[in-house]
């Protein structure tokens, strides 16, 4: 009997306890308070980016992978301010701050490296995709994921799962649900609301393995789009990455989610080239213990 996702909530938070979840940083709170005004000041926004030279390197990293104006490079603060919109740029820091405070080892930054290169891909696709703003996209290719970080906290062994999750999305995640009586998907959604994300992100996660999705998201037509274009996305990064996990099953999770979307070609080849110059270069993060 499949488990309600009430459920798999309250079993999620079983498993964070004990486990150290961070909490959104003053920076974030003070610049999310300051968007919030009627007149927003710029000197305001740029000072708390910079904050944190760390946070400020990965955020510039993410930002230039989401201009449109791929010519305009973003090299500082102040440049971000003048070429993102607010909305925008308050997801994208979002997103950077939660990509280094989560990280704790290197199998961690591996785990996050990839959030980041399947929002990348993520964000290039939104093009194509009514009333989504690459920002939101990049934002939930990001959050999908996180998950893993706390499972494999619990479970020692849960790296296991995750190479199959990558394979077989759908059977795994059936078969994942089953054993902990939870998931990852439903434990990244339980951090993305801690951390005050919004509707939008939140709730395409849960649905990120789910072949039902259409279904079950029949009257929230925006959630079901977002959850279709992650499918696409972590295709391209999963088969971009490395040919073992090009399974027949991913293919299948691919072409439901460009199906859904109508997806031309085109739009694939752009993202397998945003990723190929934004997602591989260097160390996209590091970690912050």
């Amino acid at each position: 009997m499949e488990l309600s996702l009430k459920e798999k909530a309250s079993n999620a938070k079983n498993i964070f306890k004990g486990q150290s979840l961070p909490m959104i940083p003053q920076e974030v709170l003070l610049l999310k308070e300051e968007l919030t005004k009627k007149y927003p000041n710029t000197v305001t926004i740029a000072n708390l980016i910079s904050k944190n030279p760390e946070n400020l390197s990965l955020f510039l990293k993410i930002a230039n992978s989401n201009v449109i104006n791929q010519d305009a490079q973003i090299k500082d603060a102040k440049a971000a301010v003048n070429f993102i919109g607010l909305g925008d740029l308050f997801n994208l820091f979002l997103s950077s701050v939660l990509s280094r405070l989560l990280v704790k080892g290197l199998r961690d930054q591996e785990i996050m490296k990839e959030g980041i290169q399947t929002g990348i891909v993520a964000a290039e696709l939104s093009y194509w995709v009514y009333n989504v703003s690459r920002s939101e996209a990049f934002m939930l290719g990001l959050l999908q994921n996180v998950g893993y970080l706390f499972m494999r906290r619990y479970d020692p062994n849960y790296d296991d799962w995750i190479a199959k999750l990558k394979t077989n999305p759908f059977t795994m995640a059936e078969s994942e649900s089953q054993h902990y009586q939870t998931d990852h998907a439903v434990l990244s959604s339980v951090l993305g609301r801690k951390w005050d994300m919004p509707d939008k992100i939140v709730k395409p996660v849960l649905f990120h393995h789910d072949k039902k999705f259409v279904a079950k998201l029949e009257n929230h037509e925006g959630y079901a789009q977002m959850v279709a274009l992650i499918m696409v996305a972590t295709y391209i990064v999963y088969s971009s990455n490395d040919e073992q996990y090009l399974t027949q099953e991913l293919k299948d999770y691919r072409d439901l989610g460009k199906e859904f979307l109508g997806l031309p070609d085109k739009a694939l080849k752009a993202g397998r080239a945003a990723l190929e110059k934004w997602g591989g270069s260097g160390n996209l993060i590091s970690g912050s213990h």
